[in-house]
This record gives structure tokens, sequence and C-alpha cells, in this order.
């Protein structure tokens, strides 16, 4: 018969045993680390992003979300003439002009 000191000794050995070990705290902190790591790394491709034509940007991801459903040489086509479009561009010329006066460019997203 179990006595109230083995159900009482049986139950904290479970409490104590579910505590999360010294590792667990250090995986913890470098996935906190990482993940703000990973944050900082987004922001700046943000920003880089931001800095590009508007228009470019979204080709590019309608581009990209495309080819996902795409075999590989027909995606690649596709992608070519989203590129002729973007090459007759107001922010293709400005990109242009931007590059030889060594300025930064002032995209309008046409």
């Amino acid at each position: 018969m179990e006595t109230i000191y083995t159900r009482i000794r049986t139950r904290a050995r479970q409490i104590v045993s579910s505590f999360p070990t010294p590792d667990f705290y250090k995986k913890e902190a470098d996935a906190i680390a990482s993940s703000r790591k990973l944050m900082e790394k987004s922001r700046e491709v943000a920003m880089k992003i931001v800095e590009k034509s508007p228009l470019a940007v979204k080709i590019a991801k309608k581009a990209l979300n495309a080819s996902l459903n795409m075999p590989l040489r027909e995606s690649l086509k596709y992608e070519a003439s989203l590129f002729s479009l973007l090459f007759a561009s107001e922010d293709a010329k400005e990109g242009m002009r931007a590059f030889l006066e060594k300025r930064k460019p002032e995209f309008k997203g046409r």
C-alpha cells in the first residue's frame, strides 16, 4: 500500500523533474539573441528594398510569386518579359540618370 509520504515524494520528483534545466535557459537566451539578430537583419534588408524603385520591387515580387508555380524555363521567360517592361519605365530612366550624375535616384513608381 502506498503511503502518503511515498505519494508526496513521487509528486515532488515529478515537479522537480519538470523544471527547466540550465541548458533550457541557454537555448532560450540564444533563441532570443538570434531573433534580435534576425530582426536587425530584416530591417537592414527592408531599408535596402525601400531605396529601390517601387515598380521594380512590385514586379520582382510578382515574378517570384509566379515562379513558385511554374517550371524553371517558363519562369525565366516570364521574368525576362517583366524585366523588359521595367526597362521602359520612368524609374529605369531616373535610375540611369542618377547613376550617371552620381546621386541617389528619386523613384516615382512609374
